[in-house]
């Protein structure tokens, strides 16, 4: 899992960040990645641990990247089938390059309207799918608001209150840029969300690749329920065929709706875990 990034400092700076491990772990490799050129000091570390406090219930969401259109035709109908709604996040670019009308399994406009209006969530995923990190003010303010603006034309004024940084790359500028016009900001950071780490610019997700094994896929399910903590899954193409790294084969992601739905968790938005969620924090 990633842990938060340490910001630049000339002084001695405390750092601090809480994470959970699986129950049967027996050791731990903590490592630094400097992201650019420079050095790193530290000293005095120290490991607590900590019983996580839970929430009232656990909670799953389910969100999908990039806006890939096989997911209309896959992904969307198993989801009506049980009753979960989830968050697309769509790189808008990819949207106004598209036929205003046509059939669900075109990711065009059509599409987006279709899928908000089953009860989805549609969140932003920037314009042209940039890294955030090395975009100047304006390119970066570009990135975030046209394409909420956008978005919103198809589903109305405020509904667009989610976003997802491409790549999973962000930074403290950027950060600050999403604030100012979304109420949540999912990373592609593993971990759990629980009350210890609640930060809702920067949601912790679990990855789904295409080789992620059901066994992993269950311990994640076991690991929310037993701290009472909130689940993201992050998925981008269901497909049946042709898998890239971080795609699930259809087959498999029945497989993984048979096992949400069997453990009796609760499935909600981002948007709807955060109504629920943020009342409960208590720092």
């Amino acid at each position: 899992m990633e842990l938060k990034t340490a910001p630049t400092s000339a002084n001695w700076t405390q750092y601090s960040e809480s994470f959970q491990v699986p129950a049967n772990a027996k050791t731990m490799i903590v490592f630094h990645l400097i992201s650019a050129v420079g050095w790193l000091t530290t000293d005095d570390y120290s490991l607590i641990k900590i019983n996580p406090k839970g929430f009232n219930r656990p909670l799953i969401s389910l969100t999908f990247d990039d806006g890939w259109e096989d997911n209309t035709l896959t992904a969307l109908p198993m989801l009506k089938n049980y009753g979960f709604k989830s968050t697309y996040f769509f790189a808008t670019t990819y949207l106004e390059n598209s036929p205003s009308t046509g059939p669900i399994n075109v990711s065009g406009p059509s599409a987006v309207k279709t899928i908000f209006n089953e009860g989805h969530e549609i969140g932003s995923h920037s314009v042209t799918h940039p890294d955030l990190t090395i975009l100047n003010a304006n390119q970066l303010s570009y990135e975030l608001t046209h394409s909420k603006e956008y978005l919103e034309s198809l589903v109305g004024a405020g509904n667009v209150k989610s976003f997802a940084s491409p790549f999973g790359a962000y930074n403290d500028a950027a950060i600050a840029a999403i604030k100012n016009l979304y109420q949540s900001h999912r990373t592609t950071d593993e971990g759990y969300n629980s009350d210890e780490n609640f930060d809702p610019y920067r949601l912790k997700v679990q990855n789904m690749q295409s080789t992620t094994p059901l066994s992993q896929f269950q311990s994640w399910i076991d690991q929310t329920i037993k701290d009472r903590s909130w689940l993201i899954l992050l998925y981008h193409r269901v497909a049946s065929g042709g898998l890239g790294q971080w795609d699930t084969l259809q087959s498999d992601f029945q497989n993984q709706l048979d096992v949400i739905k069997n453990s009796g968790v609760t499935v909600k938005t981002i948007n709807q875990a955060l109504s629920e969620l943020t009342p409960q924090i208590n720092h």
